[in-house]
């Protein structure tokens, strides 16, 4: 709710569910029903329940650890110590999901993604090495 979304504009504005539901549903009839922006009922219901836990379930992305109304970013992950995370209720078993989608990442320096490495083998408490995608970085 802290950064300016869809979500948070019908909550702050108390927009009314009815318009709401035909605001997406007319947005829908724009779009074919294969295109990444396309809503379905079940993400329509989410958004209509108002629970931002809900919401965050259906459209966080999927390299994003959500514990209740919370989203923790890979960049969030990287930019934060183990002690954050411990406080924040990230568990090893969380970290061990997004290991594969965490080498996609494009450092721009191999040191970088060493860093990141150590701090995922600190709180695992095991050597993490993703090999990176990204061999050609300095």
């Amino acid at each position: 709710m802290n950064y300016p979304n869809g979500f948070s504009y019908i909550i702050k504005y108390d927009v009314p569910n009815d318009i709401v539901a035909k605001s997406l549903e007319g947005y829908n009839k724009k779009l074919s029903k294969d295109s990444s922006a396309y809503f379905t009922e079940e993400e329509i219901a989410a958004i209509l329940s108002r629970d931002a836990a809900t919401v965050l379930k259906h459209f966080a992305p999927e390299e994003s650890i959500v514990i209740g109304d919370r989203v923790y970013t890979p960049a969030w992950v990287y930019t934060h110590s183990v002690e954050d995370y411990i406080a924040s209720g990230i568990t090893p078993a969380m970290i061990e999901k997004k290991l594969e989608l965490y080498a996609l990442f494009p450092f721009q320096r191999k040191s970088y993604a060493e860093a990141f490495e150590a701090k995922l083998s600190e709180f695992l408490g095991r050597e993490v090495l993703l090999n990176w995608k990204h061999p050609q970085l300095p």
